[in-house]
């Protein structure tokens, strides 16, 4: 009896191990795919801001020539897209550190904000 007790002791242990190896392997695979996820929310963050640096550049040389009105007009839109400009910064910032933020509303949050963006810089 003493020898089966020693080997349930056992199979215990290995069972205990084999599951603390499963339970670490599915925290790398999560991490793994939270900085995947991470690194492409970061392209899309850069290509947004390369874009509204693009727009801003082009539109400060068009209006050289523009009159008064359209100068206005752009004059709103150039704040505009550098509030835009300025939030996402924050959000590459805090997306290169570890946010206390929980990460599925961040993510959510900051691919609104681009998707809103995006159809911005398109539609203008």
């Amino acid at each position: 009896m003493g020898n089966s007790a020693t080997e349930l002791g056992q199979d215990m242990k290995d069972e205990a191990r084999r599951v603390g190896n499963k339970t670490a392997e599915a925290m790398d695979e999560a991490a793994e795919a939270m900085r995947k996820e991470k690194d492409a929310l970061a392209v899309r963050i850069d290509v947004a801001l390369k874009d509204i640096n693009q727009e801003i550049e082009e539109m400060d040389i068009k209006m050289e020539k523009a009159t008064a009105k359209e100068k206005a007009k752009w004059k709103v839109r150039r704040a505009s897209l550098e509030k835009k400009q300025k939030a996402l910064n924050a959000d590459m910032a805090e997306l290169k550190t570890d946010s206390k933020r929980e990460w599925g509303e961040f993510k959510e949050n900051i691919s609104n904000a681009l998707d809103e963006i995006e159809k911005d810089l398109k539609d203008n």
